[in-house]
Protein backbone atom coordinates (compact mmCIF):
# COMPACT_ATOMS: atom_id res chain seq x y z
CA UNK A 1 0.00 0.00 0.00
CA UNK A 2 1.54 3.25 -0.88
CA UNK A 3 2.48 5.41 2.49
CA UNK A 4 3.62 8.85 -0.10
CA UNK A 5 2.65 9.70 -3.65
CA UNK A 6 5.01 11.41 -6.39
CA UNK A 7 5.45 12.72 -9.86
CA UNK A 8 8.48 12.54 -11.82
CA UNK A 9 10.95 15.35 -12.25
CA UNK A 10 13.76 16.43 -14.08
CA UNK A 11 16.58 17.37 -12.17
CA UNK A 12 19.64 19.85 -13.31
CA UNK A 13 21.68 17.25 -13.75
CA UNK A 14 19.82 16.47 -16.72
CA UNK A 15 18.27 13.14 -14.88
CA UNK A 16 15.50 11.78 -13.67
CA UNK A 17 14.17 12.62 -10.28
CA UNK A 18 10.51 12.03 -8.07
CA UNK A 19 8.81 14.56 -6.35
CA UNK A 20 6.88 13.51 -2.92
CA UNK A 21 4.13 14.75 -1.76
CA UNK A 22 5.39 14.92 1.67
CA UNK A 23 8.96 13.96 3.12
CA UNK A 24 9.89 10.41 3.08
CA UNK A 25 13.16 9.05 4.56
CA UNK A 26 16.24 7.63 2.56
CA UNK A 27 15.27 4.38 0.84
CA UNK A 28 11.87 4.75 0.99
CA UNK A 29 9.73 3.09 -1.78
CA UNK A 30 7.22 5.66 -2.94
CA UNK A 31 4.38 5.23 -5.56
CA UNK A 32 5.07 7.60 -8.87
CA UNK A 33 2.26 8.49 -11.05
CA UNK A 34 3.11 8.81 -14.95
CA UNK A 35 1.36 11.71 -16.80
CA UNK A 36 -0.16 8.75 -18.55
CA UNK A 37 -1.53 7.47 -15.35
CA UNK A 38 0.17 4.31 -15.14
CA UNK A 39 1.87 3.97 -11.54
CA UNK A 40 5.44 2.21 -10.28
CA UNK A 41 7.21 2.01 -7.53
CA UNK A 42 10.80 4.08 -6.84
CA UNK A 43 13.25 4.26 -4.50
CA UNK A 44 14.05 7.28 -2.88
CA UNK A 45 17.66 8.50 -2.81
CA UNK A 46 19.75 11.76 -2.02
CA UNK A 47 17.16 14.97 -0.98
CA UNK A 48 17.59 17.53 -3.46
CA UNK A 49 15.21 19.73 -1.87
CA UNK A 50 12.20 20.28 0.43
CA UNK A 51 9.39 23.17 1.18
CA UNK A 52 5.50 24.01 0.54
CA UNK A 53 3.28 23.67 -2.46
CA UNK A 54 2.35 27.62 -2.88
CA UNK A 55 0.21 26.28 -5.85
CA UNK A 56 -1.63 24.12 -3.93
CA UNK A 57 -2.93 23.73 0.03
CA UNK A 58 0.57 24.97 0.90
CA UNK A 59 1.06 20.73 1.63
CA UNK A 60 4.91 20.10 2.25
CA UNK A 61 6.48 18.55 -0.78
CA UNK A 62 10.50 17.36 -1.30
CA UNK A 63 12.22 16.53 -4.55
CA UNK A 64 14.57 13.44 -4.71
CA UNK A 65 16.77 11.45 -6.26
CA UNK A 66 15.76 7.71 -7.77
CA UNK A 67 18.43 5.33 -5.91
CA UNK A 68 18.03 2.28 -8.11
CA UNK A 69 17.71 -0.77 -5.97
CA UNK A 70 15.93 -3.92 -5.57
CA UNK A 71 12.34 -3.10 -8.03
CA UNK A 72 10.06 -5.02 -5.58
CA UNK A 73 10.64 -3.06 -2.35
CA UNK A 74 7.26 -2.58 -0.83
CA UNK A 75 6.01 0.68 -1.14
CA UNK A 76 6.53 2.47 1.96
CA UNK A 77 9.08 -0.14 3.38
CA UNK A 78 12.59 1.44 3.56
CA UNK A 79 15.55 0.21 2.06
CA UNK A 80 18.79 -0.58 4.26
CA UNK A 81 21.07 2.27 3.53
CA UNK A 82 24.16 1.16 1.59
CA UNK A 83 27.37 -0.14 3.08
CA UNK A 84 30.04 2.01 2.28
CA UNK A 85 33.51 0.17 2.28
CA UNK A 86 36.62 1.76 4.10
CA UNK A 87 40.18 0.34 4.28
CA UNK A 88 39.64 -0.69 7.46
CA UNK A 89 37.11 -3.27 6.44
CA UNK A 90 39.67 -5.58 4.96
CA UNK A 91 43.30 -6.25 5.86
CA UNK A 92 44.78 -5.43 2.74
CA UNK A 93 48.58 -5.98 2.86
CA UNK A 94 51.19 -3.68 1.40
Amino acid sequence: MATKSAKYRKLRDGGWGVMVDGIPVHGEAVLVTKKSGEQSAEIVGKLVWKGTDDRSDGREISLWTILKGEPDTPVGTPHPEPKIKTDSDENIPF
